[in-house]
């Protein structure tokens, strides 16, 4: 039903939109635009948002702006949006109450009061209603009236009985009066009455079914409309007020309902898979059935301007335009959803998989999804464009060929391995045509838990619930399974990490250690392999805790170590079948003036080493760390609270290695920053310097990458004179823009050379400065 819809991508984008590269210090989000949750408007402007973002869309150009957590917004989780005509200002709620104000497009004020309050039960703001000058905020606890030019809360009413808290759901007016809905309830009081604050002056309203939800209220041309839902599919019914007495709707009876809309002197009724219009005679106007053929389920849709244009909220596909019986979906690129379980990278691409699995790896089955970011595009795969993904659930781990971007592999934990070239499933491996491992005493459930290629273009597969759990998929297409004894039989793993020895390394999360396996760099020869598992055991590997769940090797090929209880790291793995000392040891810092083991107190989720030899660590609550290439420095702690990290989980974190932009996969969705180090090349033949011209008003640092290891880097003017000189991190140095003396250079052309340690390799380049 789905497969058929055709759209129009919009892809024209404003100032706010960011380009492919991004300079240094600065971050990008990389989060979905599907599921949008509101629509606000106001003469020339369509606001859309979602839960992570806002876009504001000109139907005149075509451009498309972005607001997020980067360039203006102080949160995610928005529940609600609403345009004030008369204060030029977007108003912006979210989950946790808190509220941002959009004012003139270009203008954010923060307004975190209910947020901060110390109040028990729900604070969400469901809802926002303009009435003059005051936004009424429809709360998880009552109603609260912010006002828009003193930009401040102004009222809160509690209006359940004795004053207690009610969940309110939607506020709406008519001339003299205010009604709120909540869940069993409709209030309403008189807007004369100065005493809102008394609940005795909330009176309640009977409902035309007892026994149903409410949702949503409007009042339109004299009538109070509102939805009774009941818990049974296609149950709910729209009912209107007159005179006092409730009248069903004829049409709209016996329906799955989702929200009402007045706009354009239209009344808006939207639910699974239609919309329907109405008149101020409550006429019927239009109908839209025809978007079922299209997948599209709306949230709620407005009726804007003339010529019968209809804007979506669609669960799935995002921001839409209806018109004419054509459909245009304005969406900013993106992957599928926010739901970052793994990240993965090669070369040039990021891979997410959006799958999961519960604390006791059982499945939780979650519809297949995954995303690929190449060339600054994302492009997904889920079951609303891939019908092949219909049936198919937990997709918790991919791997991308290094050579090839278009060809991939997920692994499912249950239904075994896919193979995908050009967004094509090519080949599906189970336990029915493969020497794949399948789940002990089971005939066709294969969990792959982790994927890695290796240095000659191998690709190793971690399977959990069996001893045969190693396998190897070779260039040719030939797959290898390596048999272990009984013993071992691992419930969980990750992904498989390979050091410079060639060990690939097994972190298995659910208390059982590490395992390390050796085949010698002989994959058909198994006379020669050998393995081990590590514990936290003095002389098995001595680990700070046996929940390990993140593994990384440095450039050193040292082995870093993510546990409940901080960090471990292996300074001679082979030591481990060469013989010698291997147990892990952990480093000293000082915390307080007290000396204690690096990050005890924390879950590590996820490591990554940069070009510099420096280690971004991820954590369960604390957000990610860069720490100094030995581990006794912090140099960058970020949260949520100083930085626009979407969430303190980090689930994991990869680096593109020819920019040094790392990304975090987040529980609350993808973001990136731009990170000062970038891998070293052999040679210097492809020297980028960015931002190139430098504007005026652009006071950042200036990136000089894709450098040999240790470069120097000299800036000069035209005549010679020195301006600057500094070493490489990895494959990039970094100028602050200023001369020697701490000044700004003037305007022109200057200078950039570049040579290795011992002079035999150089190179040159330039750099227009604006002043």
């Amino acid at each position: 039903m789905r497969k058929n819809i055709i759209f129009i991508l919009l892809i024209t984008f404003s100032f706010f939109s960011k380009a492919q590269n991004i300079a240094i210090g600065e971050w990008q989000v990389h989060l979905p635009f599907s599921n949008v949750i509101d629509v606000a408007y106001n003469k020339d402007i369509i606001y859309a948002a979602n839960p992570f973002y806002i876009i504001s869309y000109n139907p005149k150009d075509y451009s498309i702006t972005r607001y997020n957590t980067v360039n203006s917004l102080n949160d995610v989780g928005i529940s609600a949006i609403e345009f004030s005509e008369k204060n030029k200002t977007l108003v912006i709620s979210y989950t946790n109450a808190n509220i941002d104000l959009l004012i003139d497009d270009k203008t954010i004020v923060n307004i975190p009061d209910i947020k901060r309050k110390n109040l028990s039960g729900n604070k969400t703001i469901n809802d926002i209603t303009i009435k003059d000058n005051y936004a009424w905020l429809a709360c998880g606890f009552g109603i609260v009236i912010l006002d828009l030019n003193k930009k401040e809360i102004k009222e809160t009413y509690f209006i359940g009985d004795e004053g207690a808290q009610v969940d309110v759901k939607k506020i709406t007016f008519s001339n003299d009066s205010v009604y709120a809905v909540s869940d069993n309830y409709i209030f309403h009081a008189s807007l004369n009455n100065q005493n809102l604050h008394y609940f005795g002056n909330w009176k309640k309203i009977d409902l035309p079914v007892p026994n149903a939800k409410y949702n949503t209220l409007d009042f339109f041309h004299g009538k109070l409309f509102t939805i009774a839902k009941l818990s049974g599919y296609n149950d709910d019914t729209a009912y209107y007020r007159e005179n006092g007495i409730w009248k069903s709707m004829d049409y709209i009876k016996g329906i799955e309902m989702r929200n009402i809309n007045i706009s354009n002197n239209h009344i808006v009724f939207c639910g699974e898979y239609f919309i329907d219009i109405y008149d101020s005679s409550l006429t019927r106007t239009s109908i839209i059935l025809d978007i079922i053929e299209k997948g599209i389920c709306p949230n709620l849709a407005i009726f804007y301007g003339s010529g019968n244009t209809i804007y979506i909220a669609d669960v799935n596909h995002g921001l839409i335009k209806y018109f004419n019986n054509k459909t245009e979906v304005i969406k900013p690129n993106g992957p599928y959803s926010s739901n970052a379980f793994r990240i993965s990278n090669s070369n040039k691409a990021i891979a997410v998989s959006a799958g999961g699995y519960k604390n006791n790896w059982d499945n939780i089955y979650l519809p297949a999804e995954l995303s690929i970011l190449s060339n600054g595009n994302w492009k997904y795969l889920s079951r609303f464009n891939f019908p092949d993904f219909h049936n198919v659930n937990d997709i918790i781990t991919i791997a991308i060929n290094p050579k090839n971007p278009n060809h991939f592999f997920a692994g499912l934990f249950g239904k075994g391995l896919y193979e995908f070239k050009d967004y094509k499933i090519s080949k599906i491996y189970n336990s029915s045509n493969s020497s794949i491992g399948e789940v002990n005493n089971s005939t066709d459930i294969v969990r792959v838990a982790g994927l890695q290629y290796d240095y000659d273009g191998n690709l190793w597969i971690v399977t959990t619930g069996n001893n045969r759990f190693i396998s190897v998929l070779k260039p040719n297409g030939e797959l290898k399974t390596f048999n272990f004894p009984s013993s071992f039989s691992f419930d969980s793993a990750t992904d498989p990490v390979i050091d410079q020895n060639g060990y690939k390394w097994i972190a298995l999360p659910r208390g059982e250690g590490i395992f390390v396996f050796n085949d010698n760099n002989t994959i058909d020869i198994t006379s020669d392999d050998s393995y081990k598992k590590l514990s936290n055991t003095i002389g098995n590997g001595n680990l700070p805790n046996i929940n390990v769940h993140s593994i990384a090797v440095d450039k050193d090929n040292e082995i870093w170590i993510g546990t409940d209880e901080g960090i471990g790291v292996i300074y001679n793995p082979s030591n481990i079948f060469n013989g010698g000392n291997y147990d892990a040891q952990q480093i000293l810092v000082e915390v307080n003036g007290f000396i204690k083991p690096l990050m005890s107190s924390e879950k590590v989720t996820a490591i990554a080493v940069d070009g510099a030899n420096r280690k971004w660590i991820g954590t369960e609550k604390a957000g990610v760390f860069l720490i100094s290439e030995d581990g006794t420095k912090e140099i960058y702690h970020f949260t949520t609270e100083n930085s626009p990290l979407l969430s303190d989980k980090i689930n994991g974190i990869v680096i593109q290695p020819e920019n040094g932009e790392v990304f975090f996969a987040t529980d609350n969705g993808i973001i990136s920053y731009r990170g000062t180090a970038t891998e070293a090349r052999e040679k210097l033949d492809s020297v980028l310097v960015f931002p190139n011209p430098v504007q005026s008003g652009y006071n950042g640092p200036i990136s000089i990458s894709g450098l040999v290891e240790n470069a120097s880097v000299t800036i000069t003017d035209t005549y010679g004179t020195l301006i600057y000189k500094t070493k490489a991190f990895g494959g990039q140095a970094i100028w602050n823009g200023l001369d020697m003396s701490g000044d700004r250079p003037a305007s022109g052309v200057y200078l950039v050379f570049i040579t290795n340690d011992d002079g035999s390799i150089k190179k040159s380049s330039k750099i227009m400065f604006y002043h």
